[in-house]
């Protein structure tokens, strides 16, 4: 069984950290655990077990390994101290968060290891090409060349550590640049936007986002972005409503270390 997945994660209450606290941790670290479960994937590295999900999961308890067999899962606890919380906490620099979040991931790697065969090594170069990235996680979804308007468009995931973006760029035929933006924006977490952009779908007049049974989503008009406007309708009344707007701005303000 390969690797499909590499976890940081924190729970409630099992971790004896506050639920605000793990809400934002879980939420700021999806981007390391995106990343790294879609590029382990592509290593085809088998585990040496019944399973195919290695998580890191922080603790204010003791350093201990558990196993998930019926969810083909491995867990390595690692105790975190309430200093190395409140140094994080005081982290202004994304790049120093995202170091710390791999000093996490890196021992619970090698406390698994110690029992299991893990390939550390690996893992960790998985690490240094995301720094070699930029500290980005933003991934081709779908380009398409328009030519009765004139246009190719490029759609792209973005993913940080506040939130989800869509993020739609308009060139001419030729590749000249006219402009870009989102048009798709939600909490960073694969369960809110996984599921509902997976398709492209170009009509007449339409640009269309579909999800995975290809329902409508997210619609542009193709003239408007010829004219490189570029905006959206969410045509999904559940989708719309985690969608950063007056009843939810607080949570994603929450999310945010400004």
């Amino acid at each position: 069984m390969n690797y499909r997945y590499l976890y940081l994660s924190c729970r409630y209450p099992d971790s004896g950290f506050g639920a605000d606290f793990v809400d934002k941790f879980r939420y700021n670290t999806w981007i390391l655990c995106n990343y790294l479960s879609l590029q382990v994937r592509k290593l085809h590295l088998p585990s040496d077990g019944d399973y195919n999900l290695l998580s890191s999961s922080i603790t204010r308890g003791e350093n201990f390994l558990e196993m998930f067999p019926s969810c083909k899962y491995l867990k390595a606890w690692v105790h975190v101290s309430d200093e190395e919380i409140q140094s994080y906490l005081s982290m202004r620099d994304e790049r120093d968060r995202f170091e710390f979040y791999f000093s996490l991931l890196e021992r619970g790697y090698r406390f698994a290891a110690q029992t299991h065969d893990i390939p550390v090594d690996e893992f960790l170069k998985l690490h240094q090409q995301f720094r070699d990235g930029g500290y980005k996680n933003e991934r081709l979804f779908k380009k398409k060349t328009i030519r009765d308007y004139g246009i190719k468009v490029l759609l792209e995931h973005v993913l940080t550590q506040y939130a989800y973006h869509l993020r739609l760029a308009v060139t001419d035929l030729k590749g000249k640049y006219i402009n870009s933006g989102y048009i798709y924006t939600t909490y960073p977490d694969d369960i809110f936007f996984n599921k509902n952009v997976r398709h492209l779908l170009v009509t007449d007049k339409t640009l269309m986002i579909t999800d995975f049974i290809d329902k409508p989503q997210f619609e542009c008009q193709l003239s408007d972005l010829a004219a490189g406007i570029i905006r959206s309708v969410c045509l999904d009344e559940n989708t719309r409503k985690y969608i950063p707007n007056d009843d939810n701005k607080e949570e994603f303000a929450k999310l945010r270390w400004d």
